[in-house]
Order: C-alpha cells, then structure tokens, then sequence
C-alpha cells in the first residue's frame, strides 16, 4: 500500500469518525430508552470518582479505572455527566484512530475489508447502544465495546503478517497499549485474548513485536502502580475474585453450552469450526492453528457479557478475508478453496449484520429523537439534566410479584390455596426472621429512590447518613442532598456486604431491582453477630433500620 494509498485511507477514517462525533454530539444531551439501572450504575461511579475517590481501593467494582477516567477527563472540564460521556467516548475513539489506521494500512491494505472494518471499528467505539437486534438507545455495557474496539486492533496485529515494510516496535507498543487497556477496562478480554496473541507472535518469530509489547505493558503497569500504588492492584484482584465468587451473578447471560450450541449461536460456531479445518486442508496450517487458539476466547467473552452479542463475528470475516490461500488450490473434489474460504467471509458477514447494523445506526437514531419524550433520571435531585430517559421508563412504578405467594388470594381465580414449598422458602428472602413479598421491579427506580430519599433526609435522625441498600443497585445517595456515598461501598451489589462497617442505615426496598442479590445481602447481614440492625421506619416502599454495634461487641 503507497504513501497515497495510506493517506486516503486516514482520510477515510477520519471523515467516518467525524461524522459519529457530530451525530452523537449534536443533541447536547443524552436520551436513553432503557437499563436505567445500568446508567445509575455508571453516574454512582462517575460521581465518587469526580469527588476523588479511586476504583477498587475506594468502592468496590470489577470493571477497570479506564472504563470511566476518559469520561471523568471531560467531566473536569465542565460538561455534566450526559455529554461527558458522548465527548469521551469521542476522545477514546480519537485515541483508537491512529492505532487502528496502522493496524488495517498493514494488515489489510485499503481495500474494502480494511474499510467496512475501519467503519465498524469507529462505530464500536462511539455507538449508543451495546449491540444486539433490539433497536434502542443506552449505555449499558458501552465498556465491552471499547474492549472490542482495543481487542480488533491488538488481534490483527499479532495474527497477520504486515503487508507493507514491516515495523515491529511500532506493532508491538500498539498491541501492548491495547492488551494494557484489555486489563485496565475489563480483564476478561485480557485472559481470553493475550494467551493466543502471545503464542501466535511466537509462532510468527515477531520477536521484536513481542519485546516492544512486553515492555510496554510493563510500563503501563509501572506508571499505574507509581499513580495508584501497589495496593491500587490488589484491590483490584480482590474485587475481581469477590466477582468470580459471587452467587448473586452466576452468569451474565446464556450458560456456557448454549453459547456454543444454542440456536442463534449455532451457526457462528459451526462457521468458525468449519473455517478452521478449511485452512488446515488449504495448507494455511498456521493461520488454522492461529484461529483455533482464538476461537475458545471469542465464546468466552461472549459468555461473560450481558446480552451474550458475539461481535468477534465481524473481526473473523476479516481474518479470514486475510488467510485465503492462493485461488488456484483445490480441494480432490474440485472445490476452490479460496472460493469457499470467501463464502464463509460472506456468511460471517451475514451472521454479524444485525448487531452491526444496530451499533452503526445508533448515533443516528438518537440524533432524530423526539426530547419532549424523555425526562431527567435524576429530575428530582436536580443534577445532571442532560442525562435523559423515557418518561414512561422513569415516572410510573411497576412491579411484578411471583403469583405462589402464600398471601396471594388464589380463590379469586378460581384457583387452590397454594402452600410454599422449599424451594419457593429458599428463594424468599428474609429480614430479621421474616418473609419479605417475593417482588420485584420492572419501572419506576427514580420514583422509588427519590422517595426514599426525601423521606430520609426530612427526618433529621436519618438525615446524611451514610446506607447500605440490599439490591443489585446501590446508588440512593444519587437522590439525596445531604446523604454521602457509602465509603467502600459496591455500585453494583456482587457479593458480602461492601462498606456496611461504615453505613448507619439498611434500606431494604419492598420491590427490588433484583431477588436474589436483595436475599443474598440480607443472608450475610443475619450471619453478622457484632451489628445490629433495629427497624426505623416501614413504608410500601421499603424498609428502613438502622446499623448499631451488637452488645458486648
């Protein structure tokens, strides 16, 4: 690829990041459709960190400090917590763009692939939605897209040969930059990507690629340690490890096997399968191995995140785009295998083009909403109003309750009485010895947090008090003027009772976000004998008690 070639292809890029930047900018503010609990999640963090709190040693997480810090960058300099999102998401796709030109001029040329990638890439980067086929706007999981976006880049680096002058210092601090990031956004994309990066530079003798990685991420890590210190990295562990423990989360989405074999998983399995033994007979026997080494690390974070997208769809149409043999090879048969090897790269394609299209055409759906149908998540507290959500998501408040309650009225419905069982008692949680409804809520978190809050803070025996929430969503003090963040606290309940030996108020709402991390927290805070816990205050809502030293303790 000339010097003309590469600087059209920067010129490509370059307009394509534009244009994302201006439709996700344009707004001036944020309008999300759903996963409010998500985007809590996110402002609770954001906000301890722009108060000077530090992930892992500060407030319990196991997502990595630079999921949030390019969004605290641009918060620091003014915008609230909606646009400092869009403008750092922006500032990470900037970040990207010289490392992902490098990454395609090299490996793939200027060609279409190397494009539709690029395009993609960008889209990752910037898109307003996780993936998925369901066409609405959020935040949830905007991390694992980063990842990806790092992930594409170090990958292509490592696995393809470059096709131009070759410049392994240059690889190989773009790759450890990106494997870096992996473990400073969301180590699972380390664990299943570094193993077959490493061993395909080896395989590939880059050695050169290898020892410029290697001491980049070194450093990385020295100037993080010098930033954070050394206990920055085992709390980080220790988070990681209360996360891998956790019954709260067995799994994020799908179970393992179904990853694999379930129906809208089946044919990315079998395609990748297939691609593996076409390169192995076409005589690409490394690139084969190369794929097969990865494959294990496409399902696993597919496994570990939420909503289960495989976005190594698109990242396997252009390897396999790259490992086509020779187009006169042939099979015994007669088959072309260059032919075939292109029909799996068009069947990949076809395979990813939902997710795709859906993070492509986010920016743009969220340029054309309607504002009037959106309203404030924290409305009621008065902060933050550019971070906007649907108001039928926000104002009213629903629940669902499990119909085997033994309260319910079955003969309403002509129905028997209904017994509880054991194990309907072992999924019940229980506060203080007693039965809580089995409930929980589908809409209406702003209403059920603000409430709660005002109601706390016009009491002044409860009025800034640091609490402990037993739900998966701990964020209260996000309603409150006076309340403080609990210190040590989770944003997202995993497991044990992070930060309860510095709250002075349990809240226990009626209706939780989720049942089993509402039963989980309240099965540790009953196996605590040095706290007591004395109930204030019981509304339709939630339950209020206070957190006091046990006697002799």
């Amino acid at each position: 690829m000339g010097t003309g070639n590469h600087l059209k292809f920067l010129i490509f890029l370059s307009g394509i990041f534009l244009l994302f930047a201006l439709l996700t900018a344009w707004p001036g503010v944020l309008m999300i459709d759903g996963h409010e609990g998500d985007t809590l999640h996110m402002m609770d963090i954001l906000l301890r960190m722009d108060a000077g709190a530090l992930p892992h040693k500060d407030f319990m997480t196991p997502i990595g400090i630079l999921a949030f810090a390019p969004i605290i960058l641009v918060m620091k300099l003014g915008p609230d917590i909606g646009q400092a999102f869009i403008l750092g998401s922006v500032l990470v796709s900037l970040a990207i763009m010289p490392m992902l030109w490098h990454a395609l001029a090299s490996r793939l040329g200027g060609g279409a692939m190397a494009m539709l990638l690029g395009f993609y890439v960008i889209a990752l980067s910037m898109a307003l939605v996780h993936g998925g086929e369901t066409p609405t706007i959020g935040i949830s999981m905007y991390y694992n897209r980063w990842a990806w976006a790092f992930s594409y880049i170090a990958i292509l680096l490592a696995l393809l040969p470059p096709r131009t002058r070759a410049r392994p210092w240059l690889d190989g601090l773009i790759i450890g930059l990106c494997l870096s990031a992996l473990v400073l956004i969301k180590v699972t994309y380390f664990i299943a990507f570094a193993p077959p990066i490493a061993l395909a530079l080896i395989l590939r003798r880059a050695w050169g690629t290898a020892t410029a990685g290697a001491i980049t991420g070194i450093l990385v890590a020295l100037g993080v340690t010098l930033l954070a210190g050394m206990d920055f990295w085992l709390a980080y562990v220790e988070d990681l490890l209360t996360v891998a423990r956790s019954s709260v989360r067995p799994q994020p989405g799908a179970p393992f096997a179904d990853i694999l074999s379930a129906p809208q998983f089946i044919g990315g399995t079998v395609l990748v399968l297939a691609a593996i033994m076409m390169l192995r007979k076409s005589e690409r026997m490394r690139e084969g191995l190369f794929l097969l080494l990865l494959a294990p690390g496409f399902f696993y974070v597919t496994y570990q995140n939420f909503g289960n997208d495989p976005q190594w769809l698109m990242l396997l149409a252009a390897l396999l785009f790259a490992f086509r043999p020779e187009a006169s090879l042939e099979t015994v048969r007669g088959w072309n295998y260059r032919f075939m090897l292109n029909l799996a790269v068009a069947i990949a394609l076809a395979l990813a083009l939902p997710s795709a299209f859906n993070i492509a055409t986010s920016p743009v759906r969220h340029f054309a909403k309607d504002r009037s149908e959106y309203t404030p998540l924290l409305g009621v507290a008065g902060l933050h109003r550019d971070i906007l959500f649907r108001k039928e998501r926000v104002l009213p408040y629903m629940g669902k309750v499990i119909f085997e309650e033994p309260e319910f009225d079955r003969t309403l419905f002509g129905l028997a009485p209904q017994e509880e069982d054991e194990e309907t008692r072992h999924q019940r949680a229980y506060l203080l010895g007693q039965p809580l409804p089995q409930c929980e809520m589908e809409a209406g978190l702003e209403i059920v947090f603000a409430t709660a809050m005002q109601e706390i803070e016009a009491d002044p025996a409860t009025r800034g008090k640091p609490l402990f929430a037993a739900d998966i969503i701990t964020g209260y003090w996000l309603y409150g003027k006076e309340t403080p963040p609990l210190p040590h606290g989770a944003p997202w309940y995993y497991a044990g009772l992070p930060g309860i030996g510095n709250a002075e108020l349990v809240i226990v709402p009626i209706c939780p976000l989720s049942r089993r991390a509402q039963r989980v927290a309240l099965e540790e805070l009953a196996k605590r004998e040095d706290i007591t816990l004395t109930e204030i205050r019981r509304t339709p809502l939630y339950i209020l008690l206070s957190v006091s030293p046990a006697s002799g303790g």
